[in-house]
């Protein structure tokens, strides 16, 4: 089973993904197939990524040093990506439940995750309240059904830390599932 982790949506631009192209902006083009293999393939992914996790992706691809300080130093000019409570308060808002909530959620997690909703809705993940319930095994599985990539799999276990937090909020708190520091 995949252990859930320790701790800006992805456009295309023709047949190229944006992380496509901010690589081949960098120089860095030869590292895409590895990237795109492990589930490096979105610029909210990278971005969203912690330094530990980043250090994996650059071994990933053997980045020698020069690459692998030229590759970190793009990440952090990479505008923010969207604000995880911001997608969660626009689901609410628009009053977008059950199925239709899920695929929200995964489109906005960036556009590689859409094709999972079909996945977690006929293994009965069909709402963000049954995705939230359910423990660490249960999504693990449901990360190796939906054939997850490693670097897809760390950013769902993300994404549903904040859907945790969501509901939590909703049952106990203020509607704010990432309070700003």
């Amino acid at each position: 089973l995949v252990p859930p982790p320790n701790s800006p949506a992805t456009e295309t631009t023709g047949d190229k993904s944006e992380a496509q192209v901010w690589l081949e902006g960098r120089g860095l083009a030869k590292y895409w197939g590895r990237l795109e293999a492990k589930g490096y393939d979105d610029l909210q992914v990278l971005w969203e990524a912690d330094a530990q996790e980043i250090d994996g992706v650059l071994a990933i691809c053997d980045m020698p040093r020069g690459h692998a300080g030229h590759f970190k130093r793009g990440l952090a000019l990479i505008p923010a990506g969207p604000d995880p409570a911001e997608l969660l308060r626009r689901i609410a808002t628009d009053g977008l439940e059950g199925v239709v909530a899920i695929e929200a959620w995964l489109r906005g997690r960036g556009a590689a995750f859409a094709k999972y909703a079909e996945v977690m809705v006929s293994e009965g993940y069909n709402d963000l309240q049954i995705l939230q319930d359910a423990d660490d095994e249960e999504v693990a599985s449901l990360i190796i059904e939906c054939g997850m990539a490693p670097g897809h799999a760390l950013h769902f276990w993300r994404g549903l830390s904040h859907i945790r937090r969501w509901f939590g909020a909703l049952r106990t708190g203020p509607l704010d599932p990432c309070p700003k520091a």
